[in-house]
């Protein structure tokens, strides 16, 4: 359909979906607090429209079934997309107002997907061939990107710069990541680069807050770049090991490798969080006074401080936080209910995949202490229960089988500082906690359980 272009406050965009795999498309768009997800509904031929409400351009994306592509939204723009899900990257193609940056979007990505290869291929790579590989991919991005801004002199100066800064840190990135992931994935002592390896760092911008906010190659150029830098201050003085030592340096070197407060407030917030995600706040006070004092981003002190308190409280020894929940057939299970008995609880959900790849393992755990004075308890954080329900019956889920059923805000979660699932928790007979981050079933955790005085009963 037609449609008047200047009365528009937002984004056009119309099509057809060959073979569609569900009834609808759904576009997101915009940034932050103001993203927005619309949904397109498909009739029985496959066409759709839909009006994408926006005020400023933007990138967004375009989601059918379970394949996603990257767009750029500009309002005023009325395009139109055709696609045919067999072959999903292949053939997705756009006309009309507004076209030719989702092409090129388009073409991005298919050459990134031809020169694709996985992580440890690409690193695994000698020297010379590894630089050809990396060089080549930027070179053919460019080009694409060149062959772009040539067709549309007019084209959007804030896309043109963040495409041109996510190819070269997208480059630099695995160029810096280099030595030491090749000799992890080889088990090589050394890899000699020669001298004028580093040469490209003279080049980039190491200290750029606009670019490390809105280009996420460049965030992680510069963060694999400060992990660096630390090592290399950690490995020339013998003072600066250890857990909270590298914490140290991690300070110290903010300050020397960073003028910009914003990114000395991102890294450090960063560092600290993952430090008592990981290793808990033991012996921490006065350095998390110290880092507390040098960020001046006060969300980040806010939740830092949280953080801080909540796994306080969640170190080996301390109180384990009660919990209770339903079953699957409705009675309310407590933890206090199981005193006396080593408890390993999993906290899960059935849209998470790490999760479904955790059971078996956890099964064949339970199998191996079955009869043990041990219990396992695991919570599902899923809202819907009727999944749930199908899924422990599917499954055959033997243990304890409770759901919290509130997802993220589910009372667990912010009583054991969760944010990400799976989380293993083990708690001693005395309902202590001994480990508020405990190894998963698929790694170590049988070696700590077989250490645990009178589990055999």
């Amino acid at each position: 359909p037609s449609i008047d272009n200047d009365a528009v406050n937002g984004v056009y965009v119309s099509g057809k979906i060959e073979n569609p795999k569900t009834d609808f498309a759904i576009f997101r768009a915009g940034k932050g607090d103001s993203k927005i997800a619309d949904t397109a509904y498909l009739d029985s031929a496959g066409y759709f429209s839909v009006l994408i409400e926006i005020t400023e351009e933007g990138f967004g994306s375009f989601y059918h079934g379970n394949e996603r592509s990257s767009m750029f939204f500009v309002p005023g723009d009325s395009i139109a997309l055709t696609i045919n899900t067999n072959e999903f990257d292949e053939t997705i193609a756009y006309e009309g107002i507004g076209a030719a940056v989702n092409n090129y979007l388009a073409k991005k990505y298919l050459i990134e997907e031809e020169m694709q290869l996985t992580r440890e291929e690409l690193y695994s790579m000698d020297l010379l061939p590894f630089l050809a590989k990396i060089d080549s991919s930027k070179e053919a991005l460019t080009n694409n990107l060149n062959k772009y801004r040539a067709q549309e002199p007019n084209a959007s100066q804030y896309l043109i710069a963040k495409e041109e800064s996510e190819i070269l840190y997208g480059w630099a990135y695995k160029k810096l990541s280099y030595p030491n992931t090749h000799i992890s994935y080889t088990g090589r002592d050394s890899v000699d680069l020669g001298e004028e390896y580093d040469n490209y760092l003279a080049e980039l911008s190491l200290d750029d807050s606009t670019l490390f906010k809105t280009t996420r190659s460049y965030s992680s150029f510069l963060s694999e770049y400060f992990e660096i830098e630390t090592n290399k201050a950690i490995n020339s003085d013998s003072n600066l090991r250890g857990g909270i030592v590298r914490l140290k340096a991690k300070l110290k070197m903010a300050k020397v490798l960073f003028e910009t407060q914003d990114i000395i407030n991102d890294l450090l917030n960063r560092s600290m969080k993952m430090h008592i995600q990981y290793e808990g706040t033991s012996n921490l006070e006065e350095l998390f006074g110290e880092f507390t004092n040098i960020i001046t981003n006060e969300e980040y002190k806010t939740k830092l401080r949280k953080l801080y308190d909540q796994w306080k409280y969640l170190g080996e020894g301390s109180d384990a936080p009660a919990f209770s929940y339903p079953n699957i057939e409705g009675d309310t299970v407590n933890l206090e209910g199981f005193k006396g008995k080593y408890i390993y609880v999993d906290v899960w959900a059935t849209w998470c995949g790490p999760c479904i790849r955790e059971l078996p393992f956890l099964e064949k755990l339970q199998e191996e202490y079955a009869g043990k004075n041990i219990v396992f308890i695991s919570i599902s954080i899923d809202k819907d229960q009727n999944s749930w329900e199908q899924m422990v019956a599917e499954k055959e889920m033997k243990g304890v089988q409770l759901i919290a059923n509130k997802g993220w805000k589910a009372a667990i979660c912010d009583a054991y500082a969760i944010n990400s699932i799976p989380r293993f928790l083990l708690i001693d007979r005395e309902g202590k906690i001994i480990s508020a981050r405990a190894e998963r079933p698929s790694g170590k955790i049988g070696e700590v359980l077989g250490s645990l005085e009178d589990i055999s009963g």
